[in-house]
């Protein structure tokens, strides 16, 4: 991969970070004021932020997309590199094995199955601990 390329990848990158960098820092409660009522960012979502963050780093990556779509239909030098980065990824794509149907699903069912195990045991362990600080609360 040729230098300009590269370029291109870490500013999308970056850009990418940023618009949800913007985003997490809109979920962030403003710690300058104690009264939590007053905050107008505050929404039945968690308090994600105002749509418009949301909107505008959206908008962002639409942008950033469209120019790259454009700048792939050019006859430039940059649109050439594009194009012939695409092809290369297409190509690319079609050399990966991918897993069968049969044991992709597989693999699912053995994810599934520890995810429900440690989350039964995470509860377990929870109540009991739960259970063990209230008892400990009401003997001191």
């Amino acid at each position: 991969m040729n230098k300009l390329m590269k370029i291109l990848i870490v500013a999308l990158t970056v850009m990418l970070s940023l618009c949800f960098a913007v985003n997490a820092f809109a979920a962030t409660p403003d710690s300058a004021t104690a009264d939590h009522s007053t905050h107008d960012h505050a929404t039945a979502d968690g308090g994600a932020g105002s749509p418009w963050i949301r909107l505008i780093s959206f908008g962002i990556i639409i942008l950033i997309i469209v120019i790259i779509i454009v700048l792939s239909r050019t006859n430039t030098k940059l649109g050439l590199r594009i194009r012939k980065f695409f092809k290369e990824y297409g190509s690319e794509i079609k050399k990966v094995s991918w897993f069968s149907k049969k044991d992709t699903l597989k693999a699912t069912g053995v994810v599934l199955v520890f995810l429900i195990g440690a989350a039964i045991a995470i509860g377990v362990l929870d109540f009991g601990f739960t259970k063990l600080i209230q008892l400990l609360a009401k003997i001191f």
